[in-house]
């Protein structure tokens, strides 16, 4: 009886852990992202989650353990006044060390188990798909293709945004800035078309407070729909549909599975160049942008660098 009731506390710690490691995974996967844009391996992940159940299970195991045997001294100093104190050779209660080091060892071993597939999870994820920015790429690449086929804000009727699941649920939600606009604008599928459409661009500069909330902006932001299909999931996490209803009853639509600088869509490197001017003409200090043609020719030529100070300098005048 009582081993059954030790597999049943057993199975309900396992379930405690999985649960708390699904949530670890989920409240850190820009953090995963992070890790493995920056070239942790997806056998290092998992050990990370794999360290992690098992200090669950060693913290908990030997918590249990010193309440155990606390509880255990009490209990039999209150009972070693009982009648059960004159029967000889009888223990009321026993802790022997190599079982507590078996129960430990086993809780452990339970535990590495139950982190086994969070561990997974987070060893499988995409790192662009981690990080959300990556998740509106697609969505601005197809809005600058309608930009470029003559769409304009006054042409449009309503827009339609289709994303995988996964991304629907990171910025795919209704736009509303909050105490940092800027976030929430770039980590925002409906913000990103109607910038897209608005400007004819996304730059930084299209992302500053007053621009984000911007009477234009919001009138078209109003006139964005952004919907989530499964079926999308097969095409890779970054696939986006974008269906353009005009004014003229035309319907235009646009796909894209691969969004540029996703695995498989690289970027060129005048694409990298153009990006790197613009986070650099977006510099609070005027010295660094002042200094970006001689850092962009000192990127190009860095195989030739003697000194790699040089681009410190650039960067700090």
């Amino acid at each position: 009886m009582l081993n059954a009731f030790a597999i049943i506390a057993l199975l309900a710690a396992s379930i405690g852990i999985v649960n708390t490691l699904f949530m670890a995974v989920q409240e850190r996967t820009r953090e995963v992202g992070l890790m493995k844009a920056l070239g942790l391996s997806s056998a290092r992940v998992f050990s990370l989650f794999s360290v992690e159940a098992v200090v669950i299970g060693l913290l908990g195991s030997a918590l249990g353990v010193v309440g155990a045997v606390v509880v255990g001294k009490i209990s039999a100093a209150a009972l070693d006044g009982t009648i059960l104190a004159d029967m000889p050779g009888l223990t009321i209660i026993a802790f022997e060390p190599t079982t507590i080091a078996t129960v430990i060892l086993g809780i452990m071993a339970i535990a590495f188990l139950a982190g086994t597939l969070p561990a997974l999870r987070a060893a499988k994820q995409d790192p662009i798909a981690s990080l959300r920015c990556g998740l509106t790429q697609g969505t601005t690449e197809l809005a600058l293709r309608a930009y470029a086929d003559g769409v304009r804000p006054n042409t449009v009727e309503h827009i339609e945004v289709t994303m995988t699941p996964y991304a629907h649920r990171l910025v795919g939600h209704p736009f509303t800035p909050d105490e940092n606009p800027r976030v929430a604008a770039q980590f925002n599928a409906s913000h990103c078309v109607a910038g897209a459409i608005l400007h004819g661009a996304s730059r930084l500069e299209h992302f500053r407070p007053d621009t984000i909330s911007g009477t234009e902006m919001l009138d078209l932001i109003g006139r964005v729909v952004v919907r989530a299909d499964p079926k999308l999931d097969e095409q890779g996490p970054g696939a986006t549909r974008l269906t353009i209803h005009t004014t003229s009853d035309d319907v235009l639509e646009y796909g894209i599975d691969t969004p540029p600088g996703f695995p498989g869509n690289p970027l060129t490197p005048d694409d990298h160049e153009n990006r790197l001017r613009d986070c650099l003409s977006a510099a609070p200090r005027l010295g660094v942008s002042a200094h970006t043609d001689q850092l962009v020719e000192s990127l190009r030529k860095l195989d030739e660098l003697d000194d790699i100070t040089t681009l410190i300098k650039h960067l700090t005048a």
